[in-house]
């Protein structure tokens, strides 16, 4: 009789096998069906039998069930101490033919499963092959059907019984280490779909013997080590040891991979692995599109459910579970890299070059979606390839050589493309795959990308061209082929290209110089030599970016019907311009559409998407060596549809070179967009948009009809009178034509000629700023109109810059007058008299201009200027003088917009110095006499010449009536007999006495009492002779 009443039978160990207990003298095995308190029995046995812990399965492992007598019913009370305390249930029985339990007896530390009861067979090493389950006493090899039954969860329990706890086991394709075999009666070992990690073995989960021609062999690969880790974590896929899938050990001899189902968790577990490897930073992913980052990913056994505090300093601070808690059903698993606090961050082992002459060097290919594929070479520079060299584990290569590209033998490869864009420096730039990258063909790509990640400085070779322009009269221009992939060449087709594709093929066949140009289909020769395919290329889906060095960039097909070839010019220099810097389309150095170069690419700057005009305007300028720059945000040298532009540039804040600006993040290459107009200026000229305006049909140079360069073309100016053109266009055009020297206006439409057709006209909107380098800058349009009228412009025809800032119109006299103000940039407006002070203290400020001392100011009496013209002319309308000025510039005439013409009423002055009278001169005036100093007199009222009645008229009057039309010294004039109104006039003014002619208040004869009247009322006409 055993001391103890135990039994463990059948494995031929003393810590294992069946549990037979004796009873009353009787020995039985333990049936699993009767008994639910496996685990407390398993463990009061291994304690009789002098061990610390024990692991238990429901069913028989060692022994056949069929042949072993078993106790139905074995009682144990809570908290019993020795298998003494239990007893025959009451209604125990001796059964046959029922499961039993079978035991593994644990000593101090050992893991929890039952040992040596899975083999692995066939395999080519000790830690792989076909595995077979010891089950009912047999061993029978495992079934699945690639996927189901015995799969992943069964794998990695396997690994476990069969000694390897070094990490991570999995499942291979059925079949891998050999089919089953016969005899066998074909029985084999099935699993279920699910087993739970704290099994103690897979005979625990629901597993049957079966004979079906539908279930395969298993097969398994370990981790080869038999060896508890002294890290809970590790990584797979990279390479290295601080990155890669992760994986976690269980503390019972499991492993198992991460679900990254959530990415604020998956945050937790990534902190808390690089904390148990003591490093500070990690970057995670959690299995985009539902795939992991690295090798392997098919289902892998996965904690599922995690949880870390926060203030872990391990992942064994983290909790896995609760069971069961790992999981096989999805491949979005976790992947972590881990680093300290000043190495750049990336992912390892993501870029891989193959084929070179040593590891550093080779093809390159990228891990996509699992998959390795091989990169195409398009857009593929230094810059890149730091980064490529960096996630291929060669992260100390700073200047790697991007060599020529290889060919592919097969234009149907699948391979990805790069299509530009990506920051490469940026810390959110970890790997090539977080680039836009294309999936495509070889067939529409240049070839395969070649790099040496051991170079330190790159490597001298000469240049690949990849496009090739034929039957040009110039190398520069022609017919455009493209070099494919597998080395061949193939004419480009018409349909689709456009100028976005015009510029490529410029720049792909080594014209770098500036921007190239569409051609018309068949220019340089047609399809008829007999070729059978070509190269469609859809010019609209050239990558929005700079990156591209051929059509490979853009969306391509081949097709064996087309039209017409596709043709180009180039800008003939082969160069690139030092300062990356053009102003094309005008003919002249200083003006033009302004175009940049970024990486060897040119577009022109889009006005669309760049709000910092000037800014750019002036640091391309200065590159040119100008000191100035003025800027409109339209076309009007150039047709902008045939111009691919640049969407959006940026330069910081305070830039002092054209070199610190960038592309922007989302810049792209468009074609039709408005693009910038830019004059570059030297010192000292004038801030404008010179010779873009032309005046044709005139009686003189500087009259005529207005034409305006616009989107390359000249243009007629629209007007309705008044509307469109009007006073503000007039003024803009008179500087744009040259004529800065004085005051600009609108004469009646169709005063210089109508419209040529056929009927394409510019307007510009009712408002047109003085601070605008041209009326193009304004609200234009091209209309066709009925109703447009032509316009008409009447220039001051100086063209000399003024050497005073202030004139005068109307008066006849060079210090009285309309007041006309010059800005400084080539415009002169009258100012509008919205208020008596403002108007005093410009008066005093334009006075003292001309070092004269006192003044007469008038507003604008009536809603009109004292003086002619005024019809709603260019005027300031807001200044201020701060009292102590010693000239009109010290007054600030603003803020702009800052002139207006809406108003008649403008601001006229008179200057004088301290002893002579002051006076308004030029408001009456002689006519019909032998000389201008005697005749009829008129007056000036209200913007019309009246007719003077004699009525009233004597020497004191006639005094004043001489100094105001211009002949102040006569002081005896003599006032000659009435004469008949000899033009007919019916409509007079006649003055009714009372004045004081001699009163300093007395500055016109409109100042005193004037009565509109009729002829017939009158005695006659007045007449003086200013010189007796």
């Amino acid at each position: 009789m055993a001391t103890a009443g135990v039994h463990l039978s059948g494995s031929g160990r003393n810590n294992s096998g069946r549990l037979d207990l004796r009873f009353n003298g009787a020995w039985g095995a333990v049936s699993s069906n009767g008994n639910s308190n496996h685990t407390q029995l398993a463990e009061l046995a291994c304690a009789a039998l002098g061990f610390s812990g024990a692991v238990v399965v429901p069913v028989p492992v060692f022994i056949q069930k069929e042949v072993t007598p078993s106790w139905s019913t074995v009682t144990c009370p809570p908290g019993a101490t020795s298998i003494d305390n239990c007893t025959l249930g009451s209604n125990t029985q001796l059964v046959v033919n029922a499961n039993y339990l079978t035991v593994q007896c644990l000593a101090d530390g050992e893991l929890p499963y039952l040992s040596s009861t899975v083999r692995l067979v066939n395999g080519t090493a000790p830690h792989n092959g076909r595995p077979e389950v010891l089950f009912n006493g047999e061993w029978l090899p495992a079934c699945t059907n690639g996927g189901y039954y015995f799969a992943q969860h069964g794998a990695a329990q396997a690994c476990r019984q069969a000694g390897f706890v070094g990490g991570m086991g999995k499942e291979l394709p059925p079949g891998t280490y050999g089919g089953f075999f016969e005899p066998m009666g074909r029985r084999y070992v099935t699993t279920g779909t699910f087993v739970d990690r704290t099994y103690p073995g897979v005979q625990a989960a629901d597993m049957g013997i079966v004979d079906w021609d539908t279930c395969l062999p298993s097969a398994v690969e370990c981790n080869p080590s038999t060896v508890v880790p002294t890290l809970p974590v590790a990584f797979s896929g990279a390479g290295v040891p601080w990155a890669g899938r992760l994986e976690v050990y269980g503390g019972d001899g499991t492993w198992a991979a991460v679900w990254g189902y959530d990415p604020q968790a998956a945050a937790d577990v990534a902190r808390a692995t690089c904390a148990t490897l003591n490093l500070t930073r990690n970057l995670v992913d959690v299995g985009s599109g539902g795939a992991s980052l690295y090798l392997p990913s098919d289902g892998d056994v996965q904690y599922y459910t995690y949880s870390c505090p926060g203030s872990e300093t391990s992942i064994i601070d983290c909790t896995f579970g609760p069971p069961p808690d790992w999981f096989g059903g999805a491949n979005n698993e976790i992947s972590v890299a881990c680093f300290n606090d000043t190495e750049p961050m990336y992912w390892p082992s993501t870029t891989r070059l193959v084929g070179g002459i040593d590891s550093s060097s080779g093809r390159v290919e990228v891990l996509r979606n699992r998959v390795w594929w091989p990169l195409c070479a398009d857009n593929i520079d230094v810059t890149a390839a730091v980064l490529l060299c960096r996630t291929a584990n060669f992260p100390g290569s700073a200047s790697p050589a991007v060599l020529n590209r290889e060919f592919f033998s097969d234009a149907n490869t699948s391979v990805v493309s790069y299509n530009g864009g990506c920051e490469f420096a940026s810390p959110g730039v970890t790997s090539f795959q977080s680039c836009s990258l294309l999936e495509t063909s070889s067939g529409f790509c240049s070839g395969h990308a070649v790099l040496d990640c051991s170079a330190t400085t790159p490597a001298p070779q000469p240049p690949l061209i990849t496009v090739r322009l034929l039957n040009g009269s110039v190398p520069s221009e022609g017919r455009v082929e493209q070099l494919m992939g597998d080395g061949q060449w193939k004419p480009v087709c018409a349909g689709g290209f456009g100028p976005r594709a015009a510029a490529v093929a410029c720049r792909a066949a080594g014209w770098h110089g500036g921007l190239g140009s569409l051609a018309k289909p068949d220019t340089f020769g047609s399809l008829a030599d007999g070729t059978s395919t070509t190269l469609v290329v859809s010019g609209d889906t050239c990558p929005p970016n700079a990156f591209f060095p051929d059509f490979f960039g853009c969306r391509t097909s081949v097709s064996t019907s087309c039209a017409a070839a596709a043709a180009v010019i180039c800008d003939p220099s082969p160069d690139m311009a030092t300062a990356g810097v053009h102003l094309s389309g005008s003919g002249r150095n200083n003006s033009g559409r302004l175009e940049l170069r970024f990486n060897g690419a040119w577009g022109a700057v889009s006005s669309n998407g760049n709000s910092n005009h000037t800014q750019l305007a002036e640091l391309a300028c200065a590159a040119l060596g100008f000191s100035g720059a003025v800027v409109v945000p339209v076309p009007v040298f150039i047709q902008k549809e045939v111009t691919p532009s640049w969407s959006t540039v940026t330069c910081p804040p305070g830039a002092t070179s054209i070199d610190n600006c960038t592309l922007g993040s989302n810049t792209q290459l468009v074609v039709n967009a408005n693009y910038l107009t830019v004059q570059c200026l030297a010192d000292g000229e004038l801030p404008y948009l010179s010779s873009t305006v032309r005046l044709v049909n005139g009686t003189a140079p500087h009259n005529g009809r207005p034409e305006v360069l616009f989107n390359g073309e000249w243009l007629p100016a629209c007007t309705n009178g008044g509307y469109y053109f009007a006073q503000h266009g007039a003024a803009q055009a008179c500087r744009q034509a040259g004529f800065v020297g004085g005051m600009g206006k609108e004469l009646p439409p169709g005063t210089y000629g109508g419209f040529f057709e056929p009927r394409r006209y510019v307007t510009t909107g009712t408002f047109v700023d003085r601070t605008y380098p041209g009326v193009q800058a304004a609200d234009m349009g091209i209309v066709d109109w009925d109703t447009c009228l032509p316009s008409a412009v009447e220039c001051n025809p100086s063209t000399v810059v003024p050497t005073l800032p202030v004139a005068f119109s109307g008066a006849g006299v060079p210090w009285a007058g309309r007041l006309e103000v010059y800005g400084g940039d080539g415009t002169w407006a009258a100012v509008w008299g919205y208020d008596p002070q403002a108007a005093a203290d410009v008066a005093r400020a334009t006075c003292a201009t001309l070092n004269l001392t006192r003044n007469l100011v008038d507003v604008g009496s009536g809603g009109a200027s004292l003086y002619l013209p005024s019809d709603g002319d260019v005027q300031y309308y807001t200044y201020s003088c701060p009292g102590s000025e010693t000239s009109i510039i010290d007054c600030t005439f603003g803020p702009p917009p800052d002139w207006f013409g809406g108003a008649n009423n403008e601001i006229s002055v008179a200057c004088f110095n301290d002893t002579e009278p002051m006076y308004w001169p030029g408001t009456t005036r002689l006519v019909g006499g032998i000389d201008s100093s005697s005749g009829r007199v008129e007056v000036l009222r209200n913007r019309v010449w009246w007719p003077l009645c004699a009525d009233n008229i004597d020497v004191t009057a006639a005094v004043l009536l001489c100094r105001t039309a211009n002949f102040p010294g006569s002081a005896s004039p003599a006032v000659l007999p009435a004469a008949a109104f000899s033009d007919g006039s019916t409509n007079v003014v006649s003055y009714n006495g009372g004045c004081e002619f001699a009163s300093p208040g007395v500055t016109s004869f409109q100042s005193c009492s004037l009565l509109e009247t009729t002829a017939a009322s009158c005695s006659g006409a007045a007449v003086i002779d200013c010189t007796s």
